[in-house]
């Protein structure tokens, strides 16, 4: 049966609300703009594990902090800085609460910490985010600059008051312009020199496998310290391959052979050590052909005469020709010679008298007639033997052999002028094989120099193309460098309770009592007082941390009055306390705002003698529902 209701005195209701502001004022204050938060990386003092990304962009660690306080029961920035250099970067950010390892198990937990980088930091515990998924947060980040500084940013959703928190930043950077550059000469050189590493590799640089590219990539890769941390190799490496054909077709003008036909075809012609002592031994066996050969070949019938022109010849065809210059020149060079060998003199000393006389005559046509039948006469001797002329002199075949420097040009033209004889022709094919041994041996000695001068060509070119390659736009920004960071941060909120998170707030609701002779449907109004401040931006289910800090935020004391006075038939109720009807109870928030109740409303019931004055306290049990009203939130959010 519901009760009589009686409205309250007006002017006694306001203290219950000058008791809620002057409880909760301290935290009221106008929200402003979501606070910025800065990760601060920590440079580890060891060497960077595999794991770590090099670069200004990347050297955070395992354990950063920040560079303030975590705000809580608000949302806020987090930042994590980038090089200055980097032109696109993307990121994302963990968030979760700490936890205790739940396996119990401390070896596969310490194996776990190792394998996914877990860390320890500020008496936190950060292993794997909550299975629950409370306050668990997968986020983007996204590259901003401000101030001339670049960095990954992402909005955090607000977090719970008086807990810890965890953060793991994944940053994600294309390369810089260069880094580009660096890793596409490092691939260049890796790719050049696996085409020369084998026959079967050459025919590779024909640029139709982009398996070779993308194992130049990945070795470019772990030669700058990028291994286990660039995505996107494959792509990259086929954009490459691709970029090369074109290139290569581009450079092959129509009908002439490309860049890599040309280097293969360098690579080819390599010389080998084996050719080398072969043109060695075959000089030797010439020689020793030669030294083998009879020690005196027919005499001839003058001695030779090297003509100004380079020629050998006898001197009896000079005097022949009657060539007035050419007759002065063997003159010259009879008279030199006359003490050159011993078995020569005397046929040397008539023959340059001979001469000297033609050269030095007035009357050239007379002198030469007279020489000319001096020789059909057989009146100058005839050398005793012919030794060979090894570009400087007539010297013994036998020392012939181990003269140094010989000319075998002109000793061939010298031979080719004697009588035809088998001495002869075996001297002429001996020294043609010496001559023919010795080219070929110059030739093997000056491959090596040849080839590398044609190798470094053709590899100079096929190297600009693959580098003009790797080296584009669109392979630069194939490649993702990405890096793990976990970082721990101190309690949130711990010094900065900002307005949402109040210890009191105002209570409004309805409530059935139940005094045991009726029931009452009252409308109350109170103050609820919690022993923590009450995060209401965070779900009642979202809660996390102990289940002893789970309680505490839903939890509270309430005390307040009724707004109506309860009535029961044959019973004369009367307000115990400054004309009103207080209550204490105890709530439990279901929601952000609503909360159910359970307590007791105290009354007084007068003795129904009329000359008695007594009265008695007595407490009615209730449960009823409420709506939190905090006051703040309201001032500051709601109007």
């Amino acid at each position: 049966m519901n009760p009589d209701r009686r409205p309250l005195t007006p002017w006694r209701a306001p203290w219950l609300w000058v008791m809620g502001v002057l409880l909760v004022a301290p935290g009221s204050q106008a929200a402003d703009a979501p606070p910025i938060v800065t990760i601060i990386p920590r440079y580890p003092a060891q060497e960077p594990a595999t794991m770590e990304v090099p670069g200004p962009e990347a050297q955070g660690s395992v354990g950063s902090l920040t560079d303030r306080q975590l705000p809580a029961s608000q949302e806020f920035f987090l930042r994590y800085p980038a090089s200055s250099d980097v032109e696109q970067g993307v990121g994302s950010l963990e968030v979760w609460p700490e936890a205790e390892d739940a396996s119990g198990d401390a070896v596969a937990a310490e194996a776990e910490l190792a394998t996914t980088r877990d860390v320890q930091l500020g008496g936190a515990r950060c292993t794997q985010p909550r299975v629950d998924g409370k306050q668990t947060y997968l986020l983007g980040m996204v590259l901003k600059e401000d101030g001339g500084r670049k960095f990954l940013e992402a909005k955090v959703p607000a977090l719970q008051v008086g807990q810890k928190f965890c953060f793991r930043v994944t940053p994600s950077f294309s390369l810089t312009s260069s880094q580009a550059q660096a890793l596409a000469v490092a691939a260049t050189m890796e790719l050049v020199t696996a085409f020369m590493a084998s026959p079967g590799q050459r025919v590779s640089c024909d640029g139709r496998d982009d398996a070779p590219f993308q194992a130049a990539l990945v070795s470019a890769l772990k030669s700058q310290k990028y291994q286990g941390n660039v995505f996107n190799v494959t792509q990259a490496a086929q954009l490459a391959q691709r970029r090369y054909l074109t290139a290569l077709q581009q450079a092959g003008a129509p009908g002439q052979a490309n860049p890599c036909s040309e280097f293969t075809s360098a690579l080819n012609t390599e010389p080998s050590g084996l050719e080398m002592a072969r043109a060695q031994q075959r000089v030797l066996a010439a020689e020793q052909q030669l030294s083998k050969l009879p020690p005196q070949l027919p005499a001839l019938r003058s001695p030779l005469v090297r003509l100004p022109s380079g020629v050998i010849v006898e001197a009896r065809t000079i005097a022949t020709s009657g060539k007035q210059a050419d007759i002065e020149a063997a003159a010259t060079q009879l008279d030199a010679r006359q003490n050159e060998f011993a078995e020569w003199t005397a046929t040397l000393s008539a023959w340059a008298t001979a001469f000297g006389t033609v050269a030095a005559a007035q009357d050239k046509t007379q002198a030469t007639a007279q020489l000319q039948q001096q020789l059909s006469g057989g009146q100058l001797p005839r050398p005793p033997a012919f030794e060979v002329w090894s570009g400087r002199g007539f010297v013994p075949t036998a020392q012939f052999v181990k003269e140094p420097g010989t000319e075998l040009e002109a000793t061939l033209a010298s031979l080719q002028l004697l009588p035809a004889s088998a001495e002869r022709n075996q001297w002429i094919a001996a020294v043609t094989e010496l001559r023919a041994a010795r080219q070929n041996r110059d030739a093997a000695q000056k491959a090596p120099a040849d080839y590398q001068a044609r190798l470094a060509t053709q590899t100079k070119a096929l190297r600009e193309l693959v580098l003009q390659a790797f080296s584009q736009e669109d392979v630069r920004r194939a490649l993702v460098v990405s890096g793990t960071r976990s970082v721990l941060t101190p309690k949130s909120g711990i010094g900065e309770t900002p307005s949402k998170a109040s210890f009191a707030a105002l209570d409004i609701g309805a409530v059935f009592a139940f005094p045991g002779f009726d029931t009452w449907v009252l409308p109350y109004v109170g103050l609820n007082v919690y022993s923590v401040p009450v995060d209401r931006t965070i779900a009642p289910g979202e809660l996390t941390g102990s289940t002893l800090d789970q309680v505490r935020q839903r939890i509270s004391l309430t005390i307040g009055a009724t707004l109506t006075a309860p009535s029961s038939a044959g019973r004369a109720l009367e307000a115990p306390f400054m004309g009103r009807y207080p209550l204490l109870a105890v709530g439990f928030r279901v929601g952000g705002y609503t909360r159910l109740v359970a307590g007791s409303v105290f009354y007084n019931v007068n003795d129904p003698n009329p000359a008695s004055a007594d009265k008695r306290l007595h407490a009615a049990p209730f449960a009823g529902a409420s709506l939190d009203a905090d006051l703040v939130d309201i001032l500051t959010k709601k109007l």
